[in-house]
């Protein structure tokens, strides 16, 4: 998951629509704010332990997040500006339904098919003491789900949509999404950018942010 990757260092809703989005019974979206993408990049300065120096970026940025739910499946779509310019990106998805919490890992490679798994989600471990620079870091796990989860990419309109069948998430009344991206911006910088209520108050990579509870509703 994403924020096993990059995230994992320390030093790195009764909800109201109208501040994230619009909902149905079946059908919710919400925007995420434009800018707020952020870069990291190592530096070996200043001895021994280095930095790490912080940026932003309009590439990777999230933009929008939707989940239609039908009887069949659950349907997540994310828009992500500049898409097609990651070397490599992932993508991350989080499920809260009902009965339980999942994540979904989407592998994004050029020249191959889009790639998920469902699994339960992450559960991390008590923060580790700090090391000799500072750092403490999370040991995190999870099981992979033996399900056919499907995922497509427009890379032209930055647009990825994962289809989950309702019966690997044991059929719930209601599911909210969250999500997460990363990729390689070449030279050693690594963009991340994670879908955010404009109300969130937590960003902590321990507690995704969800959007609204979407009913399931007929098939379109």
């Amino acid at each position: 998951m994403l924020h096993r990757l990059g995230l994992v260092s320390s030093s790195a809703l009764v909800l109201v629509l109208a501040l994230t989005g619009t909902a149905s019974a079946a059908r919710w979206s919400g925007p995420d704010p434009v800018g707020d993408a952020r870069t990291l990049a190592f530096s070996a300065d200043p001895p021994p332990c280095g930095s790490l120096v912080e940026g932003t970026s309009s590439t990777g940025d999230i933009r929008r997040l939707a989940v239609r739910h039908t009887t069949a499946d659950v349907v997540v779509t994310l828009d992500v500006a500049g898409l097609a310019r990651l070397d490599e990106p992932l993508v991350g998805l989080h499920l809260r339904t009902d009965r339980r919490d999942y994540d979904v890992d989407v592998t994004l490679r050029p020249g191959r098919p889009a790639r998920a798994q469902l699994m339960t989600a992450i559960s991390y471990g008590e923060a580790s003491e700090p090391d000799e620079c500072g750092q403490q870091y999370y040991m995190g796990w999870a099981h992979g789900l033996s399900c056919r989860v499907s995922a497509r990419l427009d890379r032209g309109a930055g647009r990825v949509v994962v289809t989950v069948p309702r019966t690997c998430l044991k059929s719930p009344r209601w599911v909210r999404a969250g999500a997460e991206v990363q990729g390689d911006l070449g030279e050693g910088v690594v963009v991340l950018d994670e879908w955010a209520r404009p109300d969130r108050a937590d960003d902590s990579f321990l507690t995704p942010a969800f959007g609204a509870r979407v009913h399931v509703g007929p098939r379109p």
